[in-house]
């Protein structure tokens, strides 16, 4: 199989798993010379494959915003580039999308037949790709939704991040916002788990949810980080980011019924990061 940023964050975790099962993986990364935007390259390294993991993209939502433009090339052609070498080689795709893409439509618990309504350019680009995905004639492909996921090695922009490094250099904890906005913070690991699940079994359905199922508000992020820490962290309220998603709950009866479950739980994740 081939994986498309496999130097990543989610890249390393993912190769890891698959190694320990002895899978056969051909690595597609940026770091290496890689590009998802050349359809020959993409070709030549597809051949005897027969599944693409495709995880490459813009995932940082503030260098998102900074170069839309790339965004939309990477994110969007590149995929667009992916499956169509897919198609053309008769190799299966998994994509990587965002539970991002449900924005605020309205829902209390996203599903995956929840409606799309992405607030931010990442998000969009997402949901611009998995609309692609759908038109493009014999693709055989799935398409797994991670909620925010977490662990070492994560991004120093990602809210868990900042806040551990805040801790640890004594520094205030900035939350945008209220800080009542809620997410379901996965280990990266277990985002992994669900990705070799599904590339094993091949379920007859598209979409499947990734998350641990228990909303977490950034305040009660910052109170486990406290709790471990043991130290008494200062907050402070900044004006809140542009496309702020203020409430995600998210279902994942499908990727149960496949036999997946969350294995780490936040708090301890939160220690593994401090330890």
């Amino acid at each position: 199989m081939m994986v498309t940023g496999s130097k990543g964050f989610l890249g390393k975790s993912v190769i890891h798993l698959l190694q320990e099962s002895n899978w056969d993986i051909v690595h597609f990364d940026l770091q290496d010379g890689d590009d998802i935007l050349d359809y020959q390259q993409v070709i030549s390294k597809l051949q005897n494959s027969n599944l693409c993991i495709h995880l490459a993209a813009v995932a940082d939502v503030y260098d998102a915003e900074a170069d839309a433009e790339r965004c939309q090339m990477i994110n969007v052609e590149g995929t667009r580039n992916i499956a169509k070498a897919c198609v053309d080689t008769d190799v299966r795709l998994l994509f990587i999308s965002t539970v991002c893409a449900y924005g605020n439509n309205g829902n209390l618990v996203q599903t995956e037949d929840s409606p799309l309504a992405p607030t931010e350019i990442y998000a969009e680009t997402k949901a611009e790709a998995e609309s692609i995905l759908s038109s493009i004639e014999n693709l055989d492909y799935r398409i797994i939704r991670p909620a925010t996921f977490y662990g070492s090695g994560m991004r120093d922009t990602l809210a868990i991040q900042r806040f551990i490094n805040a801790s640890k250099n004594g520094r205030k904890i900035e939350i945008h916002g209220n800080g009542t906005q809620t997410r379901c913070y996965t280990h990266v690991d277990d985002v992994a788990l669900s990705i070799m699940i599904l590339s094993e079994l091949w379920p007859d359905d598209i979409v499947y949810n990734v998350a641990n199922p228990q909303p977490t508000s950034v305040i009660e992020l910052v109170e486990m980080i406290r709790q471990v820490s043991g130290e008494n962290l200062e907050i402070q309220h900044v004006e809140d980011r542009r496309g702020q998603i203020f409430c995600s709950s998210i279902d994942v009866s499908k990727m149960k019924s496949l036999g997946w479950a969350p294995t780490k739980d936040l708090l301890y994740g939160i220690k593994e990061l401090f330890s």
